[in-house]
């Protein structure tokens, strides 16, 4: 991508009335150099170049507050003070598409809120259509990022999470850092301005972007099978969490089963149900056969029993329906307790669903960054930005700020269904409580009339009838648990054993990729060469740069380091003169714009003579510059002290062909901005 031109006009209020400001200045595609004195403005025009292709974020902020106060506040000419009423900033591009447009971007407007900076228009020929920066989807069709990516054939990588969602590996805010330094903290590391965004290893995954190592999309790929373990791993602590309180409830454990700890189909299968009797550990298999074998055998005893006091007949079977009522009233209690922990897990997923919602509103406010009355009749994306539908060929009375509106007070009442699900959930739950608590009364109850009637009964036989009939009661409601847990446990295996699969299954294309890191060698080694080759050209000093590294392991990867003898190897900016680092950001990023094959294709540079830098450095700076075939843009006090001596610009280029080059150059006395009516155009030199 080759800046063109870059443009701002301004209307301000002065002493006369109301009169038209502003600047212009035109690129070529090979070297540029913007000069002036200091505090001319130069800054300020770069500035521009950054706010009018949405990439502010790299000088520290977002809109206008980015600017000089100059283009958005007030400012002196003249020596007359005029107040700012509008201003807008205009950039024409060559895309790597080799299409031409023109980008504006307003910066003041006393008529519209400050939703209009986040609108970008776009005019190619007779088309013109406007792109959202700093929304929430503006890497999506209707954003302008996506749009700068896709005309200039830069990738957007994206992450996909695991419910299904997408985020993106790098932002356009990452990749054009490549192409930025800027004056005030440019200089003092490494991309020191690359905005995070919480990327993980943002500044490595650029430079393997830029380079195109296989090993970004390798790693791009981890990062999503991590986020897959963990949501397989969260799914599991659940289920196996759930069949664990089931066991504790009736004085089980399940060894194999651990509730953090992803185990093996096998493992799985083999997982049996114990407990502890005696000091000696039982399968539940076996303790439901003894429980089988012992209700027989009590049966069999109270059959006969029976026989010999037909007197007590009638007292018997009375006795026998309680039983049977207490089993009852058991295996309801069960039921009930079972669909209570249901309502409490739908609870559970209501209020999830709630926070969504509530996290959705917050987020819909982005939309009323859209400026309507401008926009809509000009977009040419399909989506909405908020609610993904469709919008081609709706009408402005068709999406209006009513339907912005209706759409808020939708996700409002969805705000309060959810809340009146939660609130149904919590009178079930105390509704089930109230019915567990009913059931253990009633079962209390039956017992006390069990006991009442079994005093009745007062032969040694029927006392003995009586004792083995409450044993038996027991006995079946224990069984009648036992089969309900074996049942359950027997389906959370086989969901176990499918969260198990999918689990390894990711576990072994994590293994894969990793052994498939090693194949970026020869591109990093190339990388490595030039880097090195232009550090000697630029005079570097402070270490041999044989010594001089640059790999794709350890810490600070990509990043050169210097490899002293028996020590650990640093970064060249921690063991470097504070020139020579600069110079080793001159080398950094010049071998990016020469190697890259996923770069902007420009490199814009704001005062790179820092620290007492040397003439003899500066000068081969510019011959590589204007030598590269790429697009430099080199802001540049006009005089300047070079080895102790001041220098002026024309003695940096003297010696430089003068069809590499252009020299613009910002008049002495109140800077870039000047009336309109003047030429406002930057003096091309060579």
């Amino acid at each position: 991508m080759n800046i063109d031109k870059v443009s701002v006009r301004i209307s301000a209020q002065g002493e006369s009335g109301i009169e038209n400001f502003g600047f212009e200045f035109s690129f070529n595609n090979k070297l540029n150099l913007l000069t002036g004195d200091n505090s001319s403005g130069k800054s300020t025009v770069l500035s521009c170049i950054y706010y009018a292709l949405g990439l502010e974020q790299l000088i520290g902020s977002k809109g206008p507050k980015t600017l000089s106060p100059a283009l958005r506040d007030e400012f002196k000419f003249n020596n007359l003070k005029y107040k700012v009423i509008s201003s807008v900033c205009e950039i024409i591009i060559t895309a790597n598409n080799g299409k031409t447009y023109k980008l504006t971007r307003e910066i003041k407007d006393p008529n519209k809120g400050s939703d209009l900076y986040s609108e970008i228009i776009i005019e190619i020929e007779k088309d013109v259509f406007s792109k959202y920066v700093h929304a929430i989807r503006d890497h999506d069709e209707h954003g302008f990022y996506r749009w700068l990516a896709e005309v200039n054939n830069l990738d957007i990588l994206e992450l996909e999470r695991s419910d299904g969602s997408f985020s993106k590996s790098l932002y356009m805010q990452n990749v054009f850092a490549l192409s930025f330094i800027e004056q005030t903290k440019g200089w003092s590391d490494f991309f020191s301005m690359l905005p995070s965004f919480g990327i993980k290893d943002v500044k490595q995954k650029l430079v393997e972007y830029c380079l195109k190592l296989g090993s970004l999309e390798s790693r791009i790929k981890l990062d999503e099978l991590l986020l897959k373990k963990e949501a397989i791993k969260k799914q599991w602590k659940l289920v196996a969490e759930r069949a664990d309180y089931k066991a504790q409830e009736l004085n089980f454990s399940i060894p194999k089963l651990n509730t953090r700890t992803v185990i093996t189909k096998k493992q799985i299968e083999s997982a049996k149900i114990i407990i502890l009797l005696n000091g000696k550990e039982k399968t539940i298999d076996l303790i439901i056969n003894d429980i089988e074998n012992e209700i027989k055998i009590i049966s069999t005893n109270i059959d006969k029993s029976i026989q010999g006091v037909p007197v007590h007949k009638n007292l018997l079977a009375d006795k026998e329906k309680l039983i049977s009522t207490i089993v009852d009233y058991e295996k309801e209690h069960i039921k009930v307790h079972e669909l209570m922990q249901e309502e409490l897990t739908k609870q559970n997923r209501y209020k999830q669903s709630l926070e969504g919602i509530v996290s959705d509103l917050q987020d819909f406010q982005d939309i009323k960054r859209i400026t309507i009355d401008r926009t809509w009749d000009k977009i040419e994306n399909v989506n909405c930005p908020v609610c993904e539908q469709m919008i081609s060929d709706k009408s402005y009375s068709e999406i209006s700020d009513e339907k912005v509106v209706k759409t808020t007070e939708f996700l409002k009442s969805q705000k309060e269904l959810y809340s009146a699900y939660l609130k149904a959930c919590e009178e079930s739950i105390v509704k089930y409580k109230s019915a567990l608590s009913f059931y253990s009364k009633k079962v209390q109850s039956k017992k006390v009339e069990v006991d009442r009637l079994s005093g009745d009964i007062s032969s040694p036989t029927v006392l003995g009838i009586r004792a083995d009939s409450q044993k038996q009661a027991e006995l079946v409601v224990k069984k009648i648990a036992l089969d309900d847990f074996v049942n359950n446990f027997e389906s959370v295996k086989n969901e176990l054993v499918g969260l198990s699969e999918s689990y390894f299954f990711v576990v072994g294309e994590e293994s894969r990729i990793k052994e498939s890191l090693q194949q970026d060698d020869n591109v990093i080694s190339s990388f490595q060469s030039l880097f090195v080759s232009l550090l000697e050209k630029f005079g570097y000093k402070s270490n041999g740069t044989e010594k001089i590294r640059i790999e794709n392991k350890n810490s600070s990867p990509l990043i050169p380091k210097i490899h002293q003898f028996k020590q650990e190897p640093q970064s060249i900016r921690y063991i470097s003169s504070a020139s020579d680092f600069v110079r080793s950001i001159w080398a950094y990023y010049i071998a990016l714009l020469q190697l890259g094959k996923r770069h902007p294709g420009f490199l814009v540079l704001d005062e790179p003579g820092q620290h007492q830098m040397r003439l003899d450095s500066l000068i081969q700076l510019l011959k590589i510059a204007s030598s590269s075939n790429k697009q430099v843009i080199i802001a540049i006090s006009q005089d300047r002290e070079f080895d102790k001596k001041r220098v002026n610009i024309n003695e940096l280029v003297n010696g430089l062909d003068v069809n590499e080059f252009k020299l613009l150059h910002i008049d002495d006395g109140d800077g870039c901005v000047v009336k309109s009516n003047n030429n406002i155009s930057g003096k091309g030199q060579r």
